[in-house]
């Protein structure tokens, strides 16, 4: 039986949100922001009703919108008005999901690789039961949120293989520094490097998995989504990515590995209070004390500093790792990651809106 019994709600954002100075917009602005026309009708009741359902976001300590309370919002109406957005054609109308790379089995290559979709806490009793979402329930999903757009999946397409350059021999001693990802008949370099917070064995780079999945990506491809269940890294400066989106190229990288429940407990996950239960009132105000705790002088963490402009998980408080987002008073702006292959803004891969574990969203940044 659960410890909390989630009595009162909490629909409405957080004390913390005061304090930081957020400040929501006026039901009528709210209610106009997902119309098309950006207007609405004076009648809120209706609109009321549906934010009951689908209460917007609580701005606990640390989460995105405290970071940044001045943050833009964008509505409906600027978001369909985008220039860059793909076309959605019936030459280009299916969504691919690519499932995690099969890996050879029976060779040193595969016990390595293997290893490394294992975090180093996973204690020998617990190895059963583990296994990473499958790619059906995945595309279950993607073709409820996006009916009636197709989704279809891409078996066998992607394996993971040993890459060698020119005559060398890979040192069976040393943990490769490059593998190879074959999509199809293409065989991309993925370069590997050890994970810095020794979650994980290894880390493999994002930007070569995303420029593998554009040279696979299908001619009828509205988009594709390439699902892996090792731990991820952008930049040189992250700890970890769990995956990012590039909408001109039509591709994303998504990576289950900061979501394995064995990391749970280590980094102060609560399961008895996950979405929807994020919103029982008792567990939204523990988190605004703990986060006033946090931030007095002396406390346990101090989630705001930042080792680089576009991500850090220095925090004392692995409770609380913050989201990317720009931070609210630094000396630069925020630089984003570059691609080649996409001139258009390179935004994080959508998260929802309300917080529900620290690990939750595909774009969070280490």
């Amino acid at each position: 039986m659960p410890s909390c019994q989630h009595e009162t709600l909490h629909l409405d954002v957080s004390p913390h949100a005061a304090e930081i100075g957020f400040a929501r917009p006026s039901l009528a602005k709210r209610k106009a922001a997902t119309t098309a026309s950006g207007r609405a009708s004076g009648n809120t009741s209706d609109h009321l009703l549906l934010e009951s359902l689908f209460p917007g976001p609580l701005v606990l300590p640390d989460d995105c919108l405290a970071i940044d309370p001045k943050e833009p919002p964008q509505s409906l109406r600027s978001w369909t008005m985008e220039k860059l957005r793909n076309p959605f054609t019936p030459e280009r109308k299916t969504v691919y999901v690519v499932p995690t790379p099969n890996i050879p089995s029976g060779t040193a290559f595969s016990r390595t690789l293997n290893r490394w979709t294992l975090p180093f806490v996973l204690q020998a009793p617990l190895k059963e039961g583990c296994d990473a979402p499958k790619a059906k329930y995945i595309r279950n999903y993607l073709e409820a949120f996006y009916h009636p757009i197709p989704v279809r999946t891409l078996p066998n397409m992607a394996s993971f293989v040993p890459w060698t350059e020119g005559k060398s021999k890979p040192n069976p001693k040393q943990p490769p520094q490059y593998i190879g990802l074959q999509l199809g008949d293409n065989v991309t370099r993925i370069t590997t490097r050890p994970c810095p917070d020794e979650t994980y064995p290894r880390q493999l780079n994002l930007n070569d998995m995303l420029d593998a999945a554009i040279e696979a990506l299908p001619s009828d491809a509205y988009a594709l989504v390439l699902l892996t269940d090792h731990d991820l890294y952008e930049d040189d400066d992250d700890d970890f990515c769990c995956g990012r989106a590039y909408g001109n190229s039509r591709v994303a990288v998504v990576s289950s590995a900061r979501y394995h429940p064995l990391l749970d407990e280590p980094t102060g996950i609560d399961r008895e209070h996950t979405w929807p239960f994020s919103h029982c009132d008792a567990y939204v105000q523990r988190l605004c004390r703990d986060g006033e705790e946090d931030h007095e002088p002396g406390g346990s963490a101090s989630t705001t500093s930042s080792s680089s402009s576009s991500s850090s998980s220095s925090s004392s408080n692995p409770k609380r790792r913050k989201l990317t987002a720009p931070q609210p008073s630094p000396p630069q702006p925020p630089q984003e990651p570059q691609h080649p292959h996409d001139p258009r803004h390179p935004g994080p891969v959508s998260a929802p809106p309300d917080r529900t574990t620290a690990r939750r969203a595909c774009g969070w940044r280490g």
